[in-house]
């Protein structure tokens, strides 16, 4: 008869679609069930799921792809209620998604995670054991956290170019950028290892031979600006020598006795110089840290830091998102807060939405939306173009056309959407 046999779940008499409360069309084995738990899903009048991945739209608080656990940090599915954990002392899965009970980090204890075991001492949520192990050489292993306080160190000068065998080489210290630089261009031919070594500022007074190392897990390209930021925890060093794991107790032994302290240089031979410096925070830039980074303004005082939020103009309205370049002006040394967004060409403001978005930011309301060409756009490009104001696509691909590249071209025929079989 030609009559199409069809996969199961799917809508004759193409056989391309799957049913309502399907997903997943293939075209030997159909389509799946969604399967959506009906306690966890939002909509119990529309109890479908997403056509591709069949998730199901779930409850505040319920995860899943049936909608039928609870999210961490909450327990007693169906009606999920948030764990009364400490959030510094659990792990990542907090707690019994039934009983609610707390899963404490290796050295947190307590109902609520928010307590030190025996032993250790300031529990931080960056620490993946909760808290600290004390270290009193010896006399004791009970300690408390102290109220003395961090504060930042900056010393530029004194820092030295070593090579492997321990050759110096030239370096120029600019203290007013804060910054130290060697040229490498008369640097010898054959590649070597290069380490800046740091003054007596930051080292101890006495010595323990024992060596410790951190190593990043990908080198950086050469021309490339590498940030770092290490946190001294045991977990995040190795023995030099041996590649062992590092004791709580070794590292506070390195850390009282501090005798040298080397940073690598140099990873590739084709590199012309290297350079050391101040590493800027909140989202600032320059020799001083002292203006924003583009996209960014903010204030300073004489007591605070520059503090760098995104750019809210050319309209202050959360639902209008747009591309932003800025730069804060300053007056008498202090940056002030601007409302002048420049764009590449100072004269212009970006006032349209960013590449593979469309809408228009300068009316209230008009968000800029991702741009919907049926994935039927260029895979070769970041993003699917589309023209900004009207979300029109440009340059459909796979014999397809229309506004959003959803039906097939003049002469083809076929499913451009979900079968994309535009012949």
């Amino acid at each position: 008869t030609g009559q199409c046999i069809c996969p199961p779940r799917t809508v004759r008499p193409e056989c391309v679609v799957c049913e309502p409360q399907t997903f997943g069309c293939h075209p030997l084995v159909g389509c799946e069930d969604c399967n959506c738990s009906s306690s966890g899903i939002q909509d119990q009048t529309e109890p479908g799921c997403n056509i591709e991945s069949g998730q199901c739209q779930c409850k505040p608080n319920i995860v899943g792809r049936q909608c039928d656990l609870c999210a961490p940090g909450y327990y007693g599915y169906p009606n999920c209620r948030a764990c009364d954990c400490h959030e510094a002392g659990t792990k990542p899965s907090i707690c019994d998604l039934v009983t609610g009970e707390c899963h404490c980090k290796e050295n947190v204890e307590g109902p609520r995670c928010d307590q030190c075991h025996l032993g250790t001492f300031s529990l931080d949520a960056s620490n993946p054991k909760g808290c600290t192990k004390c270290f009193c050489f010896g006399a004791t292993d009970r300690c408390h956290s102290a109220k003395k306080y961090r504060v930042e160190f900056t010393d530029m000068s004194g820092w030295t170019l070593l090579s492997g065998d321990r050759q110096e080489t030239s370096t120029s210290v600019s203290l007013e950028d804060e910054s130290v630089h060697a040229d490498l261009r008369q640097f010898p031919d054959a590649f070597q290892e290069l380490y800046w070594h740091a003054p007596s500022s930051y080292l101890g007074d006495q010595g323990n031979q024992m060596s410790i190392m951190f190593v990043e897990d990908s080198y950086p390209a050469p021309g490339e600006i590498y940030k770092r930021e290490l946190q001294l925890l045991e977990g995040n060093f190795r023995h030099t020598e041996t590649h062992n794991p590092v004791s709580r107790e070794e590292l506070m032994m390195v850390l009282a006795n501090l005798e040298q302290l080397q940073i690598r240089a140099l990873f590739s031979p084709i590199s012309s110089s290297v350079s050391l410096h101040r590493n800027c925070q909140h989202n600032t830039e320059g020799n001083h840290c002292e203006r924003c980074k583009d996209g960014f303004v903010g204030n300073s005082s004489l007591e605070e830091h520059l503090q760098c939020i995104g750019c809210p103009c050319p309209l202050s309205v959360p639902s209008n998102k747009m591309r932003l370049l800025s730069s804060p002006r300053v007056e008498s040394g202090h940056p002030r807060r601007t409302s002048h967004c420049s764009s590449v060409r100072p004269s212009f403001l970006f006032q349209r939405c960013a590449p593979g978005y469309y809408g228009n930011p300068l009316v209230i309301g008009s968000s800029c939306q991702p741009c919907d060409c049926s994935g039927n756009a260029d895979p070769n490009m970041l993003f699917s173009d589309c023209n900004t104001l009207t979300g029109v696509c440009t340059g459909c691909m796979y014999n397809t056309a229309g506004p959003r590249c959803e039906v097939c071209a003049a002469g083809f025929y076929g499913d451009a959407v979900v079968a994309k079989n535009c012949t």
